[in-house]
């Protein structure tokens, strides 16, 4: 009783017999870079499509950590903005400034603002 070999094509090999001619077993396919949409895009550098104009008054900005808050009365609650959506002159003191911005939703429905300019 000795130890049956086979014999033929792939014999004693761990080579997968299966697949043939154009299988994809065994290739690495790159995977394609994913788009954060969990957030919406500082300084309003995107066509967002959910976008509405508002207006508001900033009532916060840190200017430590780069972001305030927008009291606008169509929003459901104080609209965030980062430092990346406003230009540098309205950084300075922007508490109590007039604003216009674009207001979007984030997934969990918090209000975001982008593109915040001072109002004429």
């Amino acid at each position: 009783g000795g130890v049956k070999r086979l014999a033929g094509p792939g014999a004693g090999s761990n080579v997968p017999l299966h697949g043939g001619e154009g299988s994809q077993q065994g290739q690495i396919t790159p995977v394609q870079k994913r788009t954060r949409t969990d957030m919406a895009t500082p300084g309003g550098g995107g066509v967002n499509a959910g976008a509405t104009p508002a207006t508001g008054v900033v009532v916060t900005y840190n200017s430590m950590k780069g972001f305030g808050f927008i009291q606008c009365p169509t929003a459901p609650r104080d609209v965030y903005f980062n430092r990346n959506s406003m230009p540098a002159h309205l950084q300075q003191q922007p508490e109590g400034q007039p604003v216009t911005f674009l207001m979007v939703f984030t997934p969990d429905g918090m209000p975001q603002a982008q593109n915040v300019q001072l109002a004429n």
